[in-house]
């Protein structure tokens, strides 16, 4: 049996600054790159033994909190542009609060409760 484990990329600059992340190029924190490094550690627990392929988005945030979880599982991460979040158009470079007020229409969400 197979298992997919996701991990979304830790702490960010854009998360500290009021700023819209999608698909602009921001590093991690200090504190994000230590949260990867916890991640790795107890990945590297829990997967002890097991082959591990590694797949993240290219975007800078999540490359950096890939390759510092690989250090842990000796593997090398592979990127893919596929896996980037949504592009949020004319909002990246904004800030959040730029988002909240040029909204032209409300998100649409799945409430995956529903299916269970």
């Amino acid at each position: 049996m197979k298992n997919i484990i996701t991990v979304q990329h830790t702490q960010s600059v854009h998360h500290t600054i009021g700023m819209v992340g999608s698909w602009t190029d921001w590093d991690l924190t200090e504190s994000g790159k230590k949260q990867a490094d916890n991640i790795g550690k107890k990945l590297n627990e829990e997967l002890s033994g097991s082959d591990v392929v590694l797949y993240s988005s290219d975007l800078r945030r999540a490359r950096q909190t890939a390759d510092e979880i690989a250090k842990y599982l000796n593997v090398e991460p592979i990127f893919r542009q596929e896996l980037r979040e949504r592009n949020l158009g004319r909002c990246c470079g904004k800030s959040v609060e730029w988002l909240r007020e040029n909204r032209e229409c409300e998100e649409k969400t799945v409430d995956d409760r529903l299916f269970f």
